[in-house]
Formats: C-alpha cells, sequence, structure tokens
C-alpha cells in the first residue's frame, strides 16, 4: 500500500490519507496500538470482532488470536458483525472458533513475544538505516527503522536527523558508524529495541551491550546487563573498568569485591593483561588483594608490562618496561619481600633505580626508622599477609552427608593467612577401631601453584579446631595444634578420626542441630 502511494508521489503525485472504508475508526486503533507496542490497550468484547476483522485484513496475525479469547457474552453484536462483515472463505477460518467459548482475557497483554517486529527486524524490508555488521566487509551491514530506533532514543533522533539535513543539501546518507561498540551486542540492543526481549544477552557480552545501551540512551537495557553474576562476566577487569567510566558505584564495588577473593588466579589469567594503565594502579594498590606474597603482583605487573612492550613494538627491556608500569610500579609492596628474595629476583630485573633499591634495604635494616631514609613503596601488609583467621564451615543437611560412602568430604571456602591460601576440609572415613564412621578435620593449604622464588614455603602453624556447641551453655569440642610446620610438602594439619559420627549426633552432647538438620565447625590459625 504504502510502497504504491511512495511510487506516485515520486512521479510527482499528492500523498492524500488513505482510506480504509470496511474498518472502524476505533478498532483501527487498537490495531495500530498494538503495531507500536505489542499491547492489547483498548481491546474489549465490545470491538473484538472488528479488531479481529482489521488484523486479518492487514496481516497483523499476532493479533488474532487475542481478539478469539473474550466470551461470547462479552462480545456486542457478534451474529450480526459475523454475518455482516465476513464472507465465504473467512467466515469458514474462524467461524469455528468464534462460537467456542474461551477463557476470559480481556484486556490482558498478549504472552507471544512482538513477532511482527522481530520479523520486521530478520528481514531487513524497507529499511531506513544501515549499520555496519563487519569492518572488514563493505557489503556487510546490520538494517534497521529509524522509525523504530528515533521513538526508542533521543541519540538515534539526533543522529538521524543529521543525517537527514546533509541528505537534503545533496549529501548521501552512508551507513551510520558505530566504530567503539561490538557488532554482536549493537544487534542485541537492536533487537530489544524492536522486542523488548533479552535474547542473545549473556554474561559474556553483558558488558559490551551495556555500553551500547547506555551510549544511545536503551536505559532500560541497562538494568538487565547488570544482573549477571560477576563470574560469568567475560573480564572482570573490564567490566570493573566500565562500571567506573559508567560511575556504576555499586556495580563497581561488586567487581572490587570479586577481584579481592580471586586476585591470585585472576591477575594470573591474559584478562589482566587486557586492563588500562589507570585500572592497573587501582587493582595493584587494594590492601584486599588474596594473593600468595606480594612477589605473585611483581609477577603479574611484569607481565602485564611485557605485554604493553610488545604491543608498541618495544624491546622488553628495564627501561621499557619501567616506562609501561608508569605510577603502577609503586603500588608493588617491594619492602615485603624476604631480603634474600629481593636481591635474587627484584635487583637482577634492573627495574628499580640504586635509590629506590638502597630505600629498600635501609628499611630492611631500620623499619621503624622510615623518617630517616627515603622508601618511595607501600610497606604495609596485603589482607592476604594477616597472620590470624577464623575458619568457618557449616554443613547443611548433615544427616545426608553422614549417611554418604567413605570419602565424602567437604570444604569451606579458601581464605589468606600468612601470604597463603587455606580451607577447612572435612571428610567421613571408617574409624580404625571398628566403631563405625567417624570425622576427620585437616585444614589445608589449597595453593594450585607457587610463585617462582617461593615454592620452598615453610608456615609455622597453631590452631584450635572446634565443633561448636548448638545449644545455650554447651561448650565446644574442641582440640588444638600447637607449633605444627605446614610446607610445600606438608600442607595440611588436623586430626584423622577427630570424632566418630555416632558421638557428634548424640542429642545429648548438643553437637548437632537436630533441628536445622546442622553442624558448624571452625578453625581459629594463628600463622608465621
Amino acid at each position: 500500500m504504502f510502497r504504491f502511494d511512495e511510487k506516485n508521489s515520486n512521479f510527482g503525485g499528492v500523498e492524500n490519507p488513505v482510506e480504509v472504508p470496511d474498518v472502524e475508526a476505533a478498532a483501527f486503533k487498537v490495531m495500530l496500538r498494538f503495531i507500536y507496542t505489542d499491547g492489547l490497550s483498548g481491546l474489549n468484547g465490545d470491538n473484538a470482532m472488528a479488531v479481529l476483522y482489521a488484523a486479518r485484513k492487514y496481516g497483523i496475525d499476532a493479533l488474532a488470536d487475542p481478539c478469539l479469547q473474550f466470551p461470547i457474552s462479552t462480545q456486542q453484536n457478534a451474529g450480526e458483525r459475523f454475518s455482516g462483515i465476513w464472507c465465504g472463505q473467512q467466515r469458514a477460518q474462524i467461524g469455528p472458533l468464534v462460537w467456542t467459548e474461551t477463557r476470559n482475557c480481556s484486556n490482558r497483554r498478549s504472552n507471544a513475544p512482538n513477532c511482527m517486529a522481530k520479523r520486521r527486524m530478520e528481514r531487513g524490508r524497507d529499511c531506513s538505516v544501515y549499520f555496519p555488521d563487519d569492518p572488514w566487509f563493505v557489503n556487510a551491514l546490520i538494517a534497521a527503522h529509524k522509525a523504530v530506533l528515533i521513538p526508542a532514543s533521543e541519540v538515534f533522533e539526533a543522529m538521524f536527523r543529521f543525517d537527514e539535513k546533509n541528505s537534503n543539501f545533496g549529501g548521501v546518507e552512508n551507513p551510520v558508524e558505530v566504530p567503539d561498540v561490538e557488532a554482536a551486542a549493537f544487534k542485541v540492543m537492536l533487537r530489544f529495541i524492536y522486542t523488548d526481549g533479552l535474547s542473545g544477552l549473556n554474561g559474556d557480552n553483558a558488558m559490551a551491550v551495556l555500553y551500547a545501551a547506555r551510549k544511545y540512551g536503551i536505559d532500560a537495557l541497562a538494568d538487565p546487563c547488570l544482573q549477571f553474576p560477576i563470574s560469568t562476566l567475560r573480564n572482570v577487569f573490564l567490566a570493573y573498568a566500565l562500571a567506573t567510566l559508567l560511575q556504576l558505584e555499586d556495580f563497581a564495588h561488586k567487581c572490587l569485591a570479586y577481584i579481592d577473593k580471586n586476585a591470585d588466579s585472576l591477575i594470573r589469567s591474559d584478562d589482566f593483561l587486557q586492563v588500562d594503565q589507570k585500572t592497573l594502579c587501582e587493582i595493584l594498590e587494594r590492601d584486599q588483594l588474596q594473593i600468595c606474597g606480594e612477589i605473585s603482583i611483581w609477577k603479574a605487573a611484569l607481565r602485564w608490562a611485557d605485554c604493553q612492550c610488545l604491543q608498541n613494538g618495544h624491546e622488553c627491556s628495564a627501561e621499557n618496561r619501567r616506562a609501561a608500569l608508569g605510577p603502577a610500579l609503586f603500588q608493588i609492596r617491594f619492602p615485603l619481600f624476604q631480603p634474600t628474595k629481593f636481591s635474587e629476583i627484584i635487583v637482577p630485573s634492573g627495574i628499580l633505580t640504586m635509590e629506590e633499591e638502597l630505600g629498600i634495604y635501609q628499611f630492611y635494616c631500620h623499619p621503624n626508622f622510615q623518617g630517616l631514609f627515603q622508601l618511595q613503596f607501600p610497606c604495609h601488609g596485603r589482607a592476604s599477609d594477616r597472620h590470624h583467621v577464623t575458619f568457618v564451615l557449616d554443613i547443611e543437611k548433615f544427616s545426608e552427608f553422614a549417611r554418604e560412602i567413605v570419602g565424602s568430604e567437604r570444604s569451606s571456602e579458601a581464605a589468606f593467612v600468612g601470604g597463603m591460601p587455606w580451607k577447612i576440609r572435612a571428610t567421613i572415613k571408617m574409624a580404625k577401631q571398628g566403631t563405625g564412621k567417624c570425622l576427620d578435620l585437616y585444614l589445608w593449604c589449597c595453593a594450585t601453584s607457587v610463585e617462582e622464588g617461593d615454592e620452598n614455603w615453610s608456615r609455622k602453624c597453631s590452631a584450635i579446631f572446634r565443633i561448636v556447641g548448638q545449644g545455650n551453655g554447651t561448650e565446644d569440642f574442641a582440640r588444638k595444634f600447637d607449633g605444627q610446620i605446614c610446607n610445600s610438602e606438608i600442607c595440611n594439619l588436623g586430626w584423622s578420626e577427630f570424632v566418630t559420627l555416632s558421638k557428634l549426633m548424640d542429642s545429648s552432647k548438643g553437637l548437632y542441630d537436630q533441628k536445622a538438620d546442622k553442624v558448624a565447625l571452625a578453625i581459629d590459625v594463628t600463622v608465621k
């Protein structure tokens, strides 16, 4: 219809109002409202048949089914309209459905997605704007409709008004460039604009889609992008940088909390190499990083600097590494290194100046007189360097755990103490004395890898192992270790057959919460 009118206007014709003589005006308005919003506002039993006729006449198939859901008793003059408006083939197609009682769906939004808008986007028919899909292929374009994008965003409205102004002065409308937005993310945003759906949105692209949504003012799409668990995001460092850029403080704090907790593995990943220098400084200055010693920070920073050198076509020399790190170098806490490791690893790298090295050696000799010499690096420990921690493990559904096969275990989340990650490990086993099943309880160093220079680590540990009493006045069942040495060969301490399950679950002992089916374990550990 409109293609015919446009053709006439191109030949000097005038576009007059389009006549729709056999459709009621009120029904036509309901159909238009559905096309624009995918909503059923205004549809009721009084006009359902008239709207149905309009929907079938103009091919709006998704609107037909809601019209047929009204009880016959709510339809005004249904028989008259049926016999007077429809004829022959149309009556045969919909007659049996009209005269069937169905559930009352009055004024209810359709559960079906906006199929028309989705189909319209996918087919690319009558498109008025194009976006490059791939910068390497000139003919690869993403097609869209200005009439859909302009109401969705003031940014698109301003963009297209500028393009239209240029074309009116003899300019040619080329594909609209979006150089700083990933094509896949842009498609997800377009799909949301057309259908109000989140198809294609996932943790892998959530941050790219968030950036596109904020850039083009599609505010309703921003919140769903922030609902994914931090662990599912493609790169938590880039997610944090974007959150900072967009001033999303709560989300930025969530990213930092995840980075702190998983720092030891994250700074070894390739994702870490993609951060900019500003973000690198913000990460390295954090006290809360859970790492296996400051040497982990040094190694990660060195990898990052080498990556920057290679990207810029520079040699990975000491001078270029130092230049790449810039202010991030002064977030590394060199005074926390053991003096021998500092001399063996840091000094030969050549990155520090003689004055900086001298200041660190003076700190080793006189840590309480820092005012007497120039020390340019932080010397306070990180959270992972703390020497006392209480580990807690609540075993829910303990009765089920007790019935599991020998060797079944539960463990707590890891926490750092003495620069190493530790966790509680509780295991079911058979007692050697024939007293049935018992519980092994250990504190286990769960470092998956140890940085070069600290592979011969050793820690002196003291710990109190406790089963926490569940009742008022019930004493904990406790055992104590004092002065146990843990190292790369003996990486755990604790008890085999810490307690028999029969004793643990004896209601008179007060160690097992029968109502909650829970046992609480705790280990107070001091590491030197």
